[in-house]
């Protein structure tokens, strides 16, 4: 059994929605515990999802206001939706949780023994990022460890063991944890992550394989000049994810805003090309 979690702001709602129909095609040979919507945005925003998205796994969706685990929200929403991610996750009733952000879109169905074989992920190791460097050396420091790489892939979808998610929590402070994250500054949460787990386990190995059996691509804001090359990546025979963040979305050009749709239009997560264009460029530009 898995969980998903995926952490949303007010203009990423209709990203939210791909996403929930992706879910709903394509996660239907895996036993999907809990969907779990975590709103860091006003309360409000809450009310403007439909759990009816999510199709057969409606019943299974829970919205969560972020004012569950803090009193207001912070004003640097990336660090605040790591924070809330890991909490997310503890939040779930099974094994493992698959981690999203709402613009990452399942394109294939997920074959379990490709995804997990015995006890292990099968997405790979990456090398930590030098971006992520200063991560790195808090959280080498923080555990006494000398981690090298983290369970793959970088970015999303990232597989959080529940029980481990649970104990790091409590290891941190449970009524403290959203705070003291975010007061830690540069560390991500799946470097902290990682860090726990070698910190407990000895190394990622016992839970993740360094076999990779699914690609993903995303696209970030920093990528806007190799979106071309970037969506011919996703198009590879294992690739299982697709996502291209919102400030991408604003700088892309015409024609790879097209390129993107179309990819999803072939993999039935969109209808009209035209139309989601048109609504995504009023809420996202």
């Amino acid at each position: 059994m898995i969980d998903t979690v995926t952490v949303v702001f007010r203009e990423e709602i209709p990203f939210l929605r791909v996403q929930a129909r992706s879910l709903d095609l394509y996660t239907r040979d895996i036993d999907v515990g809990k969907v779990i919507v975590v709103v860091n945005d006003e309360s409000d925003v809450v009310q403007m999802i439909d759990p009816a998205w999510w199709g057969r796994l409606a019943s299974r969706v829970e919205i969560i206001p972020a004012q569950r685990w803090c009193d207001q929200i912070y004003h640097n929403g990336w660090v605040s939706q790591q924070a809330l991610k890991i909490l997310a996750a503890d939040a779930g009733i099974s094994q493992w949780s698959m981690i999203l952000d709402a613009k990452t879109f399942l394109m294939k169905n997920i074959d379990p023994g490709r995804l997990i074989h015995g006890d292990r992920v099968c997405m790979g190791h990456n090398v930590i990022a030098p971006v992520f460097s200063e991560s790195l050396r808090l959280v080498n420091q923080l555990f006494n460890i000398n981690m090298t790489q983290l369970a793959g892939p970088a970015g999303v979808p990232h597989f959080f063991n529940r029980k481990l998610v649970s104990s790091l929590i409590d290891y941190m402070g449970r009524d403290k944890f959203y705070q003291w994250f975010l007061d830690q500054g540069m560390i991500t949460e799946f470097v902290l992550y990682s860090g726990w787990v070698h910190h407990q386990l000895g190394h990622i190995n016992l839970l993740y394989s360094e076999k990779t059996n699914y690609q993903v691509t995303n696209i970030c804001h920093s990528q806007v000049n190799q979106i071309g090359f970037l969506l011919k990546l996703a198009q590879r025979e294992h690739n299982l994810t697709i996502g291209m963040h919102r400030n991408a979305w604003k700088a892309a050009s015409n024609k790879h805003k097209l390129d993107y749709l179309q990819i999803l239009e072939s993999v039935d997560l969109i209808t009209t090309m035209e139309s989601v264009l048109v609504e995504w460029d009023s809420v996202l530009t």
